[in-house]
């Protein structure tokens, strides 16, 4: 049966196939009699191709934003899982010197996925003392005689994130664990596997962890922290599609910016697309619909996109509404941060560029719009003028427009340049602009950039193309917002329902979801 399955299971990436096949060119028997390595290894010491595949699949699953592995060998299990993740940490765990050499060697032509590895060299138990912060998926593959131990450290020190899983290997050892010893073909190895026996049994019992035992190959146990109880069912909502919990509608102009900023949020959280077309209010933005009094009584700010809650109040500004989202719905991968650290560096971030690059690149579109540059006849010539004013607690500044958008320019190449600061002193840059991880501040200044060059460049704000080749991080990062598949999705839906929008006023229908009956 394993051999039928391996056969038809081709999950096996180029960085796995490589390390792979080093591992098999390898003559290990040498390199131990020349004491290279610490212990006689053999490739029989490996995670095995299917486990691996599996493991792989269950890091794309997961969407980890860091991994944790303790017990690394060649590396194999790490190429699956930076593989699954793409755009995860992983952080390996092995006590020899000469295996961490060996696998950066190996992940040397692979350089996306080499500068996501780092390997903590030392026994598990001393690293998993050292290590810092969350992890959303850990696995467990080193001595079977510290699995407990390896356990109660990680609950211990809260490496493992609320919705994160350890993933444990060699639970059912040869059969040692279920046999009576009477069968023991290598009666040596019976500690190990009473061992193993007594962890499986540990963990079946903790009033804090719920286990499940599954036959693949040598045993593969998925441990996660217990739901103490379920969540009392929630009134008010639809009951299909699923939706952010807590909302009742959620009214926008697609089109718009802002509504593309919390659009591309709710796919990350995993909002199903015929969710968000199920629960979205059309608002007419461009005709003022969002000044008029129905609209304002229910948010006087007068923006797009809000929500309605099934309390009958609403929430509108897009960074409440992701942080909202992400406190209701903790399962999906987190934007604000699952520590306070995290959360402290998003705030910190968002505040950054909020202030020195969103701001400035709004108000330079928008002020341009009422002044002598923008031409008579323009679709946008005065666009902001009904808009921006008194009443509603704004002001025009035309004359400077080119100001702001000089503004925004300076904060992106400032950016830049304390990224490759970061680099410079830590050996490499986070992947994202407050971190490894995706949050509201690479959303937003992703959908500004993307927005004022691409999609609606009155006036251009190509900044990517007027610096191309000197901001060089910031290149790296914009292209990987743009491969997201939610940032994907988001842009596909907001094209798609222009193209309606103009379709309508061609016709003078009414949108089938219009928010004013």
């Amino acid at each position: 049966m394993d051999a039928y399955c391996v056969s038809q299971s081709k999950a096996e990436g180029p960085v796995m196939a490589a390390v792979r096949e080093k591992m098999l060119a390898t003559p290990w028997g040498e390199e131990w009699e020349k004491r290279r390595t610490m212990f006689s290894y053999g490739e029989e010491m490996s995670t095995d191709p299917l486990e691996a595949m599996l493991l792989k699949q269950l890091a794309f699953m997961a969407k980890p934003r860091r991994i944790l592995e303790v017990g690394m060998f060649v590396g194999y299990g790490s190429a699956a899982m930076l593989e699954g993740a793409p755009s995860a940490q992983v952080v390996s765990l092995d006590i020899d010197p000469y295996l961490k050499d060996w696998v950066a060697e190996c992940l040397a032509p692979f350089p996306d996925a080499a500068k996501r590895h780092e390997v903590l060299v030392g026994p598990a138990l001393d690293s998993l003392q050292k290590a810092d912060g969350e992890f959303d998926l850990i696995f467990v593959d080193a001595n079977k005689a510290e699995y407990r131990r390896y356990v109660e450290i990680i609950l211990e020190r809260k490496l493992l994130s609320d919705s994160g899983m350890i993933v444990c290997d060699n639970v059912l050892y040869n059969g040692y664990p279920y046999v009576n010893s009477h069968f023991d073909a290598q009666p040596k190895r019976r500690d190990f596997g009473n061992a193993i026996k007594d962890f499986n049994k540990w963990v079946c019992e903790h009033p804090q962890l719920e286990q499940v035992v599954l036959p693949i190959r040598d045993g593969v146990s998925l441990v996660r922290h217990k739901q103490a109880f379920a969540p009392p069912p929630r009134t008010g909502l639809k009951a299909t599609p699923s939706f952010v919990p807590g909302v009742t509608d959620y009214y926008t102009f697609t089109p718009a910016p802002y509504a593309l900023i919390v659009d591309i949020a709710m796919r990350e959280k995993g909002v199903a697309a015929e969710a968000i077309v199920a629960y979205e209010r059309f608002i007419d933005l461009p005709n003022l619909e969002n000044r008029c009094p129905a609209i304002l009584e229910m948010n006087p700010h007068g923006t797009v996109p809000f929500f309605r809650m099934d309390d009958g109040t609403f929430l509108n500004e897009t960074l409440a509404m992701t942080e909202y989202m992400d406190e209701v719905m903790p399962e999906a991968p987190s934007l604000v941060g699952r520590t306070a650290k995290e959360r402290a560096y998003v705030r910190m971030w968002q505040s950054r560029l909020e202030e020195h690059y969103i701001i400035p690149a709004f108000y330079g579109h928008r002020n341009w719009t009422s002044s002598d540059d923008c031409e008579e006849g323009h679709f946008m010539r005065g666009f902001f003028s009904k808009r921006l004013t008194a009443e509603h607690g704004s002001l025009m500044i035309p004359n400077a427009w080119m100001e702001w958008i000089a503004w925004a320019r300076n904060r992106i190449v400032w950016l830049d340049r304390q990224k490759q600061k970061e680099g410079s002193e830590k050996g490499r840059a986070s992947e994202y602009i407050a971190g490894d991880f995706v949050s509201p501040v690479d959303i937003r200044v992703y959908v500004c950039l993307w927005f004022f060059s691409e999609a609606f460049p009155y006036p251009p704000q190509k900044i990517l193309e007027d610096l191309k080749g000197q901001i060089p991080w910031v290149q790296a990062w914009y292209d990987r917002m743009h491969a997201r598949p939610a940032v994907a999705a988001a842009r596909k839906y907001r094209e798609e329902s222009l193209v309606a929008y103009e379709a309508r006023k061609n016709t003078g229908e009414r949108a089938p979801n219009s928010a004013i009956p």
